[in-house]
């Protein structure tokens, strides 16, 4: 098909970044930052980008808060993509933690002084965070005044925590070491769930998991030599 002289045929053209939905220079970018960098800059596009203002610091805080009250937890969902270098924007916080009663003890002692109570529910409802209600059930769906908080005992596709524990990474968020679920391991539970939103950041899920892989180090290149 011809085309008139003042109009550029786009065919010969191609992006170097971006293949399909994905953006991958935003990816490469992304990697080349620390897990802290990489959050705070999350944090800084979340209010624009879903026009809601959280509380400053949530994530960081809480960190601190767990590993105050020695919690056995991974961070899971969206964060822990986030802190893997995935181009997502998430407003919820999930954490999988350890389902014994001395974890749940502690699980309890971290957040009931920040009064969670249940999301999207009617405020009269009654809902105390105690050890017992965490016995009674699994997973907990929660809001610290404008935070949402996911308290998950299994994961769809994975398990529990017991489950997960091999399959994480540990990343640094300022000065605390916080484990991660593997990518991979995220694609999965992520898959299993089925939801939109679960399906709508997938590709960029596993973009990340890809380009990661393609700038692993070889094993052969930390073989010593052979002369």
């Amino acid at each position: 098909m011809a085309h008139p002289d003042n109009v550029i045929d786009p065919r010969p053209f191609f992006d170097l970044g971006h293949q399909g939905d994905v953006d991958r220079t935003q990816i490469a970018l992304l990697l080349k930052m620390t897990p802290t960098r990489r959050l705070r800059h999350h944090e800084g596009w979340r209010p624009l980008l879903t026009r809601w203002q959280g509380m400053p610091n949530f994530l960081e805080e809480t960190v601190v808060r767990l590993s105050q009250h020695q919690v056995e937890y991974v961070i899971v969902g969206g964060v822990s993509a986030v802190l893997q270098g995935a181009p997502i924007v998430t407003r919820d916080l999930d954490i999988c933690y350890r389902r014994t009663p001395e974890n749940t003890a502690r699980l309890v002692a971290a957040f009931a002084p920040l009064n969670p109570r249940l999301r999207n529910c009617p405020p009269e409802l009654p809902f105390v965070f105690d050890e017992r209600t965490l016995q009674l059930g699994s997973n907990f769906t929660l809001e610290i005044e404008s935070e949402s908080l996911d308290l998950l005992g299994e994961m769809s596709g994975l398990g529990g925590y017991d489950q997960i524990i091999s399959e994480t990474k540990e990343v640094q968020i300022g000065v605390m070491p916080v484990k991660v679920l593997s990518l991979t391991q995220l694609i999965i539970t992520k898959e299993a769930a089925g939801r939109l939103k679960d399906h709508a950041v997938l590709p960029l899920i596993k973009a990340t998991l890809e380009l990661q892989q393609q700038h692993a180090p070889s094993p052969d290149d930390s073989s010593p030599s052979h002369s």
